[in-house]
């Protein structure tokens, strides 16, 4: 039995046609199917690379503020009290004969080495720039302290014009 060459070319065409599509199941549809998959994990990657990048710098700023406030804690020294700090405060503004009461926090366990400490504190009858002046120089002391609960409303006095606050100051030693 003889081939023409017609038969020939489309058994060679066939052939190759044959050849092409295994090629191409085999080889190339596998090969892009994988680079799909790896192009979307360097994408992924990248982003996680992004997030670490931004978790590092927060660490960082973290480390920064952290050693800052165990440089402050030192600066205070071993002698330092909440209580008398805040007492020595109303001195200086003149308003120690204007607090009602102070009564200390209790905190269940330390944070990492350090005792966290608080007062509780409630000052009547203060004007306007008392209550300005106390509260400055709480917020912005050297002395690590963090007001948690502030609360001022207006003295019970009809005639006065003057407020109450109460306040909860915490801090470490």
């Amino acid at each position: 039995m003889k081939f023409g060459t017609r038969h020939l070319t489309a058994v060679f065409a066939g052939g190759f046609l044959l050849l092409a599509l295994l090629y191409w199941a085999v080889v190339l549809r596998p090969a892009a199917v994988e680079r799909r998959t790896l192009e979307a994990r360097v994408v992924d990657m990248t982003e996680d690379l992004e997030r670490m990048r931004l978790l590092q710098d927060q660490w960082e700023r973290f480390q920064e503020m952290r050693s800052e406030a165990e440089r402050m804690l030192q600066r205070r020294g071993d002698g330092f009290t909440l209580l008398s700090y805040l007492e020595g405060v109303s001195r200086q503004i003149d308003i120690s004969d204007k607090i009602q009461y102070m009564k200390p926090l209790e905190f269940s366990e330390p944070v990492e080495g350090l005792q966290p400490t608080g007062i509780e504190m409630r000052l009547e009858r203060l004007d306007i720039q008392e209550l300005v002046q106390f509260l400055y120089r709480v917020e912005h002391s050297e002395n690590l302290l963090n007001v948690v609960r502030m609360k001022i409303r207006p003295s019970s006095g009809k005639t006065e014009r003057t407020l109450e606050l109460t306040l909860q100051v915490n801090t470490y030693r």
